[in-house]
């Protein structure tokens, strides 16, 4: 089985300004897993998608501040071989190795429910994110 966001994601970014108008691009690997996020940001918006060698799962969203969170980077995940599942992922911001990250989802737009959590680490280089193993699915499939 292989899922997880991106986030993405995700994901979701290294350490981009809010302000710059500038888009920059972090690559972060969720620790214990086999899912490395490539996100864009600019200026509050992020972009990303999660390695197709675990399941590409793509997403968007926001960097924003939250009283229980602090700041975040929050995006809206889909992932195409899990339909009817949406999820929501959320990774503290700025990017920095150890950072948290969470991914919560629902199937009715009724219950939130939380799946994963843990932590990340900003790679530099794709290649050397550790290949481990993939979330599973909420639907189960």
């Amino acid at each position: 089985m292989k899922k997880i966001v991106a986030l993405g994601l995700a994901g979701l970014l290294l350490t981009a300004g809010a302000a710059s108008a500038k888009t920059a691009t972090a690559v972060i690997s969720l620790d214990g897993y086999c899912d490395t996020l490539t996100v864009n940001i600019k200026k509050n918006v992020v972009v990303g998608f999660d390695d197709p060698a675990c399941e590409t799962g793509i997403g968007v969203g926001y960097i924003a501040k939250t009283k229980n969170l602090g700041k975040a980077a929050i995006a809206g995940v889909q992932f195409p071989n899990d339909p009817g599942v949406q999820y929501v992922f959320e990774a503290s911001y700025p990017f920095v190795t150890g950072g948290h990250w969470s991914l919560s989802f629902t199937k009715d737009g009724l219950t939130f429910n939380k799946f994963e959590s843990g932590t990340y680490t900003v790679v530099t280089d794709p290649a050397a994110a550790p290949s481990k193993r993939a979330l599973p699915r909420a639907s189960g499939r």
